[in-house]
């Protein structure tokens, strides 16, 4: 069953749209961003330069950590850097790119810095490249994959592409703006950006689209290309480096469940049972053609390459619907089920003057709660009453209790996992889905 565990957060970051997020080690880690200030044209982040932000995915309290400069990190490159792109190595993040504010003063507005953050040390560091570097750009797709990043498309100034097959199609209203379908590599080894040559049914020119490797393979999901937003799935096989296209197939009666067009939304690999693990990719939001967003949720099958959408069972809840927001997908240690942990964002389309972006955190839950987890829940909701007695419990129990520092003499442990708990709603959803590891 899918679920709405957590629905708002005290202590939450300032709202921002385009940040970069990474989970690791039981934590959401959320930095950079921007929101709108007094003039259209500007964003603004009073965040200090080296601000990350921690949602504890237990207590599910935000911490504001500090980030350390391990070397070549300029605070004012940084300055309200937005809707570039990142991915992330166990420890390590990489980002690429984005749109800066001090580009509205005269600069240009895009970058093609690479930074890489270690989560375990906290210390961003700005990685040297050459070769065939791309160009200055954001809304880009990025992914790793075997001590490289590979890079596709974006948004930028006009720029004349050198790669076979690639090219940039300017916007009709802004003539010197576009998007491209160009590929590249870097080599985290040997700091050297090379291009990719395109093969197969490649893409078009793409834009806020998602790039999520699982496996050999990695999937591009929708995104903006001209003239509009687009539903389709590119898939490249990372062995050969071939791509092939998988569109909606609407002549097919009855009709096939395939997701609307769309562009800035997220995308997470997870991994579901049904007798045995089958890789899955769960998004979720993102803006439709009409400027609207979405606030649907749904998993595509890398098995058979089908697409099903997530049901709410209740019809009168109201998930926020957004674009430009923050997700990853973690295992929750209570339940055995993957969790979509979302932050911040917009509810509409950037070019909005009264858009306003969201702080608010939302934490979906795919899967049953298993027994132990009931009997926590339990537990803990009742922890005054059973406090005497609490050593009698099955060792299964204490052991898991343990893991979150619940003590019998240790009241603010005790809050810490009730506030994880207690204080929020949860609501079912139709979908049914068992989930482990």
């Amino acid at each position: 069953m899918i679920k709405v565990v957590i629905d708002g957060v005290p202590g939450e970051p300032h709202p921002r749209r385009g940040s970069w997020s990474a989970v690791y080690e039981g934590g959401l880690y959320v930095w950079h961003g921007g929101w709108k200030t007094s003039d259209y044209h500007e964003y603004g982040c009073d965040d200090d330069a080296f601000s990350i932000f921690r949602l504890d995915l237990l207590s599910l309290k935000w911490d504001d950590l500090k980030l350390e400069n391990g070397g070549g990190y300029n605070s004012e490159d940084m300055y309200a850097l937005s809707c570039g792109s990142c991915t992330q190595n166990y420890k390590y993040v990489y980002t690429f790119g984005g749109h800066c504010m001090t580009g509205w003063y005269g600069a240009d507005p895009f970058c093609n810095i690479i930074y890489q953050v270690d989560l375990e040390t906290l210390k961003i560091s700005r990685l040297k490249h050459k070769g065939q570097i791309p160009g200055s750009r954001d809304k880009t797709a990025l992914f790793y994959y075997k001590d490289a990043l590979y890079l596709f498309g974006g948004w930028s100034r006009y720029q004349n592409t050198v790669q076979k097959g690639a090219n940039f199609v300017c916007h009709k209203s802004y003539k010197t703006l576009g998007w491209n379908n160009e590929f590249y590599r870097y080599d985290l080894l040997t700091a050297e950006w090379t291009n990719q040559e395109l093969k197969g049914h490649f893409p078009p020119p793409t834009a806020a689209s998602t790039l999520t490797r699982a496996g050999d393979k990695a999937y591009l999901v929708a995104g903006r290309n001209p003239p509009d937003r687009v539903d389709d799935v590119y898939v490249l096989d990372l062995i050969t480096m071939v791509w092939e296209h998988y569109s909606n197939p609407v002549a097919l009666a009855p009709p096939v469940p395939w997701p609307g067009p769309r562009s800035s939304h997220a995308v997470s690999p997870i991994y579901l049972t049904g007798g045995a693990q089958t890789p899955h990719l769960v998004m979720f939001g993102g803006l439709a053609p009409d400027d609207s967003a979405y606030n649907d949720v749904w998993l595509f099958d890398l098995t058979n390459l089908q697409w099903k959408q997530q049901k709410f069972q209740d019809n009168t809840l109201q998930i926020p619907c957004r674009t430009w927001f923050c997700m990853g997908a973690t295992l929750n240690i209570w339940t055995s089920c993957f969790e979509l942990c979302l932050f911040g964002g917009v509810q509409g389309s950037l070019l909005d003057q009264d858009i306003l972006e969201l702080a608010d955190t939302l934490v979906l839950e795919m899967g049953i709660s298993s027994l132990k987890r009931l009997a926590c829940f339990a537990i803990i909701n009742n922890f005054k009453a059973l406090e005497p007695v609490i050593d009698t419990l099955p060792t299964v129990l204490r052991d898991n209790l343990r893991e979150l520092h619940i003590a019998r003499d240790s009241k603010q442990a005790l809050f810490t996992v009730l506030s994880r708990f207690s204080p929020f709603k949860c609501f079912p959803l139709l979908s049914h889905l068992e989930h482990k590891p």
